[in-house]
């Protein structure tokens, strides 16, 4: 097995530690495959400082995750992968809206969405995934009708993708936008 592909399985491996909220292994597991990555190795700093923010999100830690959003996102700019970079864009601007920044969330949305929108091999729940953060802050922001407008497509594209409980979501989400609508009438 070459460096590459041990990385690779270091990512995994602390990936599915994270996800079974075993914290510590997933960042020693982050540890070794830090320390076999070169400055060249862009795409993989991507994932490791993806790994990161997640791993504090994971903890409610929003403000220490915030760094390794951003590092994330310009490891994955330097690598050229523009999958992963509007991928990390937008959990930038998640994150981003959960600290009430939402100047540069609703940038980031917008420079992830034009990302997906111009490339074909964007997946329907990938852009979904987008869109919906997106009109979760135009919620918050009380611009009804374009989040009216947003939940509109996400629901369309959950659907196309068969994520029913994506569907749902918006769904309820255009219910209460259109009962505001009627009370303010």
């Amino acid at each position: 097995m070459d460096i590459h592909q041990k990385v690779s399985v270091f990512l995994q491996q602390s990936w599915d530690k994270r996800r079974t909220g075993k914290y510590g292994e997933s960042i020693a597991l982050l540890d070794q495959a830090e320390a076999l990555c070169t400055e060249a190795d862009e795409r993989f700093w991507g994932r490791i400082y993806h790994i990161r923010r997640q791993l504090e999100v994971d903890q409610e830690r929003h403000e220490q995750a915030l760094p390794y959003a951003q590092l994330s996102v310009k490891h994955y700019q330097a690598s050229g992968d523009n999958q992963r970079i509007a991928h990390a864009i937008r959990h930038l601007a998640d994150l981003e809206q959960e600290l009430n920044q939402f100047d540069t969330s609703e940038a980031h949305y917008r420079e992830a969405i034009q990302i997906y929108i111009n490339h074909e091999s964007t997946t329907r729940s990938d852009l979904a995934n987008c869109l919906r953060g997106y009109a979760l802050l135009k919620e918050k922001q009380q611009d009804a009708e374009l989040a009216t407008g947003l939940w509109e497509e996400v629901k369309t594209l959950y659907e196309a993708c068969e994520l029913y409980e994506g569907a749902k979501e918006a769904s309820k989400h255009l219910e209460v936008l259109h009962n505001d609508e009627n009370q303010n009438s």
